[in-house]
């Protein structure tokens, strides 16, 4: 991923200690101004990925459709279908590079800055929008109080009543860690039949 010149520098020090020291000298040697691994700045990228991930699953494969299920004689072609669709490559829908590209154009981010939820779910937001394909019909996003308001919900469901869609919410759950007057609530919210999980 091409650096932005007002960016981070994809050499630092805190990649040399995470990975290999030769894969990191030798990037930075044979292309200086590409960011080649995410270390230190795209988790936030990558657990929004995976919960995209989890909630194109349940529209294709079902909620009941485990990864052990998986066969390696004989894999499931939608399955593949959506795992091709993260491929680190930019012509693949929902991959690194289309979040940092997203991510630059809605919020602001540079290759190799870190990405906050709200930025992350922006870029679903739009990357799913682009790709109709993925059968998610509406992405929903509420990243400052949690609210979701019956005005933005009903109008897809009076468009198709068999609409699919993606809500997220951005709340925080405390500093340093998460406050244990929320820890029942997130049980409870991840034992819906209507969650794909928790990113952070």
């Amino acid at each position: 991923i091409p650096k932005d010149p007002n960016g981070p520098s994809p050499l630092n020090f805190s990649t040399l200690f995470r990975d290999n020291p030769l894969n990191t000298l030798e990037n930075a040697l044979s292309n200086p101004d590409c960011f080649n691994t995410d270390i230190g700045w795209g988790c936030m990228i990558r657990t929004g990925q995976s919960l995209l991930a989890n909630a194109l699953q349940i529209v294709h494969l079902s909620r009941n459709f485990r990864v052990v299920d998986f066969e390696i004689d004989d894999p499931n072609p939608r399955e593949l279908e959506i795992i091709d669709w993260f491929i680190d490559d930019p012509r693949c829908a929902f991959s690194l590079h289309n979040f940092v590209r997203k991510g630059q154009e809605l919020s602001g981010k540079k290759p190799g800055e870190w990405f906050g939820p709200s930025a992350t779910s922006r870029s679903i937001q739009s990357l799913v929008h682009g790709f109709p394909q993925c059968g998610i019909d509406r992405c929903i996003i509420s990243t400052d109080s949690g609210d979701v308001y019956e005005e933005d919900v009903t109008p897809i469901f009076e468009d198709d009543p068999k609409a699919t869609f993606l809500l997220l919410l951005g709340v925080k759950l405390g500093l340093n860690a998460v406050n244990e007057c929320y820890w029942q609530d997130i049980r409870d919210i991840l034992d819906s039949k209507q969650s794909v999980g928790i990113s952070g």
